[in-house]
C-alpha cells in the first residue's frame, strides 16, 4: 500500500531523473516549490534549467486523496493520476485535457533497480490514454515516491529512471548527483523560461 506519507514532503527535497533511452541523455529534476494546507506542489524541469520537463506534466500537487497534474493557468488539479490508498488491485479513471479519458490500474513491483539504488515494496502505475495511442507507467517507491516514469507513444517510447535523491534534511541520501546538463537542452527542447512560484502564487 502506498499513500501521502510515504512520499517524502520535506522543503529541499530534490529527485534528480536520468533518460535511459529515448531521444538524447537527459535530465529531469523535481522538487517541491510550496505548501498550501494539506496540498504540496512539485515542479518537473529540465536540471540546471527552469524549462519544463514537459508542458502537461510541469506541476503536480499531492494531498490525502491522491497526485494530481496542476494546470499552470487556472490552478484546477486534474486526476488524480495516483488514487490514495494505491495497492495492487488498484483502478480508477480521470478526464484529461477537458475530454481526453484515462483509465489507470496499479502492480506490485517486489524490486525495482536505478542509477540512485535497489527499491523493493514497489507499485507501478500504468495510464492508458483512450484513443490517442498514447499511455505511461510510472514506479514508486515508499519513503522516496516516484523512482522511474516511461512514457510510449505511437512513434516514441521515453524512460527516465532515478539517479539521485536527497531528503530535504539531509538524512538521507541516494545515487550521485549528475553534472550540469545545461548543454544538451539546446536542441528541440522549449525554449521559454517559467518561475512556478509565480505560476502558484495566486
Amino acid at each position: 500500500m502506498f499513500q501521502k506519507n510515504d512520499y517524502p514532503l520535506q522543503d529541499g527535497t530534490e529527485w534528480i531523473y536520468q533518460e535511459v533511452h529515448g531521444p538524447g541523455q537527459l535530465y529531469v529534476k523535481m522538487e517541491i516549490v510550496r505548501h498550501d494546507g494539506e496540498t504540496t506542489y512539485f515542479w518537473l524541469h529540465y536540471q540546471d534549467n527552469d524549462v519544463p520537463a514537459n508542458k502537461w506534466k510541469r506541476l503536480r500537487a499531492i494531498n490525502g486523496q491522491g497526485v494530481f497534474l496542476v494546470d499552470a493557468e487556472s490552478q484546477e488539479l486534474i486526476g488524480p493520476i495516483y488514487q490514495f490508498p494505491l495497492t495492487e488491485v488498484s483502478q480508477w479513471r480521470y478526464t484529461a485535457l477537458s475530454t481526453q479519458q484515462v483509465r489507470c490500474h496499479v502492480l506490485a513491483v517486489p524490486v525495482l533497480e536505478t542509477e540512485a539504488g535497489v527499491f523493493t515494496d514497489c507499485l507501478q502505475v500504468e495510464s492508458m490514454f483512450y484513443f490517442s495511442g498514447y499511455s505511461e507507467a510510472e514506479w514508486l517507491a515508499p519513503g522516496v515516491g516516484l523512482v522511474a516514469y516511461l512514457e510510449r507513444g505511437e512513434s516514441l517510447e521515453t524512460c527516465f529512471q532515478l539517479a539521485y535523491f536527497r531528503l530535504g534534511d539531509g538524512s538521507i541520501e541516494l545515487g550521485t548527483r549528475p553534472a550540469k546538463t545545461s548543454a544538451s537542452l539546446k536542441a528541440g527542447r522549449p525554449k521559454e523560461v517559467l518561475d512556478p512560484t509565480m505560476r502558484l502564487a495566486r
